[in-house]
């Protein structure tokens, strides 16, 4: 013992029990450091916990059913993730981004079925109305549900809208011309076909004898395009010819398409490669009813320059084997857009338009 001071403040020798129940002295390194060998109790036998050489333990996880969890070299873990059917464990897949690769379904009547997707991995989907008076679902795509909406485009709906024009705004959108005595271009309130105003097309009784309106956007797009035009005409004194015009322009060219309504002669013509018009269907029937609109439409391969076909109403004529006039020369890349009603001499002809409508990616 030394004097002055309590010896356990100097000298300690600590001592702990082993598993026999006898004192073992507890080791301390130069720096008075505690030296350990931890050890854990695996089902009766005891294990030395590792550590590596900057004193880390090296761990195992294992799952409740003694199974190892494994890791990557990061340590990592690496884990199968699976999901229960019914009582049997199905593993999910992922893909070689490691992004999980799912089949959704849901259930229609106790039965899963599978939602689809299209190539861009984007759902479909079906929307479906209330039952009808029947009891049958009606299924509403997203085309009819636009349509009932009030989407111009409810006669022919092949191919995605560019640009159209109901003429309901109070500003008239067109360059307008019109030649002879009596002419004139307005928007009108008198006839519509869908909703409240159409473009009136007066054409001169003398002169010109001519009303029209043109449009041009910045659209050049060499590819298969339509245009859909709804019309109706004065009974008493109807159009000589109603003409409806789409020019594909670039800096190297110009493609003409037109379609016309020769009421006269009741045929329907194209114009072709040679600048003259090329008749399509004779003779050409007309209803004469003053309610009466007629709804116009025609595709134009731009960027081969042959039609494709013909519309009007319901019925379809093939225009496939007809180029359209082509021109060489220098213009503004647009689209340019022309309703044409041509009277005669002694009667101011008179023509409503409505509903004009520029489509793209025609099939």
């Amino acid at each position: 013992m030394t004097k002055g001071a309590p010896d356990y403040s100097k000298m300690v020798l600590l001592q702990a029990l082993d598993d026999s129940g006898n004192l073992i002295p507890v080791l301390l390194d130069a720096s008075g450091k505690i030296i350990a060998v931890l050890q854990g109790n695996d089902a009766g036998t005891l294990r030395t916990i590792k550590v590596d050489s900057t004193g880390q333990l090296y761990t195992l996880i294992k799952g409740s059913g003694n199974e190892d969890i494994a890791v990557d070299a990061s340590g990592n873990l690496s884990a199968a993730m699976k999901g229960i059917d019914g009582v049997t464990l199905r593993t999910v897949a992922v893909d070689g981004s490691g992004n999980i690769i799912g089949i959704l379904k849901g259930d229609y009547q106790g039965t899963l079925k599978t939602v689809a997707t299209d190539a861009d991995g984007r759902m479909l989907a079906k929307i479906y109305d209330p039952q009808d008076l029947f009891g049958a679902n009606t299924v509403i795509g997203l085309s009819e549900l636009a349509a009932r909406l009030g989407s111009p485009m409810i006669f022919d709906r092949r191919g995605q809208i560019v640009w159209y024009d109901d003429f309901e705004a109070a500003v008239l959108k067109w360059v307008v011309n019109f030649g002879g005595t009596g002419s004139s271009v307005a928007l009108d309130t008198t006839k519509a076909y869908r909703k409240e105003q159409s473009i009136k097309l007066t054409a001169g009784s003398d002169g010109a004898m001519v009303a029209y309106i043109t449009k041009q956007i910045p659209f050049a797009a060499q590819r298969k395009m339509g245009l859909e035009v709804t019309v109706a005409t004065n009974v008493s004194a109807p159009p000589g010819t109603l003409e409806f015009i789409l020019m594909q322009s670039t800096t190297a060219s110009r493609r003409t398409a037109k379609l016309e309504w020769d009421y006269t002669n009741a045929v329907l013509r194209v114009w072709n490669s040679s600048g003259a018009y090329q008749t399509i269907v004779t003779p050409f029937g007309y209803l004469g009813d003053a309610l009466t609109w007629f709804t116009f439409k025609f595709v134009i391969d731009f960027s081969t320059g042959y039609y494709q076909r013909v519309m009007y109403g319901d019925q379809l004529f093939d225009a496939s084997a007809i180029q359209c006039q082509s021109a060489g020369g220098s213009y503004d890349p647009s689209l340019i857009i022309q309703i044409k009603n041509t009277g005669a001499a002694g009667t101011n002809r008179i023509s409503w338009v409505d509903d004009v409508i520029i489509t793209t990616n025609e099939p």
